[in-house]
């Protein structure tokens, strides 16, 4: 096998892993449980308690691991589109070099 196809191959491998992660964290963290918490505000008639809200630092902390899996997922994608690419090319090129050869050998 040639060193480009190698490459191709582990580019198509390492996507396809990158989009596996994401893919499997992104569900965890969906079917995870955001804990809750009583806020406490304070207001000109007294203090406002509001029970079983969500907890804003584990929201914004999902929000953040949120979109860094999208930006792997995307990575992931990206590198199987172009491993995926790189073989087609690899494919067609042989293709193309076996056929020149074929044809020339016929002509002498």
């Amino acid at each position: 096998m040639d060193a480009d196809m190698v490459e191709a191959y582990a580019a198509i491998g390492v996507g396809a892993a990158l989009v596996a992660f994401a893919v499997a964290a992104a569900a965890l963290l969906y079917l995870q449980k955001i804990p809750e918490t009583t806020i406490t505000i304070q207001t000109g008639l007294g203090q406002l308690n509001l029970g079983n809200m969500p907890d804003p630092r584990a929201v914004a902390a999902a929000a953040i691991r949120a979109l860094a899996l999208i930006a792997i997922g995307l990575t992931g994608g990206k590198l199987l589109e172009i491993g995926l690419k790189e073989r087609r090319e690899i494919k067609r090129e042989k293709e193309l070099q076996r056929y020149y050869q074929q044809y020339y050998y016929q002509q002498y």
